[in-house]
């Protein structure tokens, strides 16, 4: 059975280093709250509920903040993509494999093609495209599904499918975490607030359409090394991406 949630939050608290009142229901206050920010990374709860919590380091806090910190994401994988966390903990095995996600580490050297506005076009591309391609679909846009095909690629030659507005100076850095400005959404009802002094379609959309394709992306058998960037692939289903 799952853990209690008291006792998930007693082990938390522990952790942190603090005392929430938990009998009485209350939440910690914005002080506890960081402190809990700042020094877990992540908290696994296990298929048998098992808690497993991992402590952090600065740049996993930073990531929290919203403060740009690309290894934040790749605390336990190395530029050469080879796992460097732990073997077990407790009843469960740790992941034995990974991919290092930086930029730097997946890295698109070749022609940039683009910007495309239409499936075709993009679908077009993805077919010419040499190993460390980029393919750019113009921000704003929505294309339909997509076949990846099998390219033979390495980890020095990725494709890259962008949006243009990657480009733009009000594009968040890497590793900071978007918002809904980024799609021309300045706020949100009943949402907290988030930083939006400047709202831009700045994201591309691959989007299954509603008849004749089941999902919006298709890999060709063998395919790999395909990355994408402010392109969110969804399903028909989905009208608009932030709600």
């Amino acid at each position: 059975m799952n853990q209690p949630k008291e006792n998930v939050a007693r082990r938390v608290a522990e952790i942190a280093g603090i005392s929430p009142d938990i009998s009485s229901g209350r939440s910690p206050d914005s002080e506890c709250r960081a402190a809990i920010a700042s020094k877990l990374l992540r908290v696994l709860v296990l298929a048998m509920g098992t808690l497993a919590v991992y402590p952090a380091n600065v740049a996993s806090a930073d990531s929290l903040n919203n403060v740009p910190s690309a290894a934040a994401h790749n605390e336990y994988c190395s530029p050469s993509s080879v796992w460097t966390g732990g073997a077990t903990d407790g009843p469960a095995n740790l992941p034995t494999a990974c991919n290092n996600t930086a930029l730097a580490n997946t890295p698109s050297p070749g022609t940039v093609r683009g910007p495309d506005s239409t499936t075709a076009a993009v679908q077009n591309d993805l077919i010419a495209a040499a190993c460390g391609d980029t393919i750019k679909i113009t921000a704003g846009v929505t294309i339909g599904a997509i076949s990846l095909p099998a390219k033979g690629c390495d980890n020095a030659h990725w494709i890259t499918l962008e949006s243009s507005g990657v480009t733009n100076a009000g594009f968040p850095a890497e590793g900071t975490r978007v918002t809904p400005c980024v799609a021309n959404v300045a706020s949100l009802p009943n949402r907290p607030a988030y930083p939006c002094p400047s709202p831009a379609a700045l994201m591309a959309n691959i989007q299954q359409p509603t008849t004749g394709v089941s999902g919006p992306l298709h890999f060709g058998a063998g395919a790999d090394h395909y990355r994408l960037s402010a392109a969110p692939a969804r399903p028909e289903s989905f009208t608009t991406w932030w709600t």
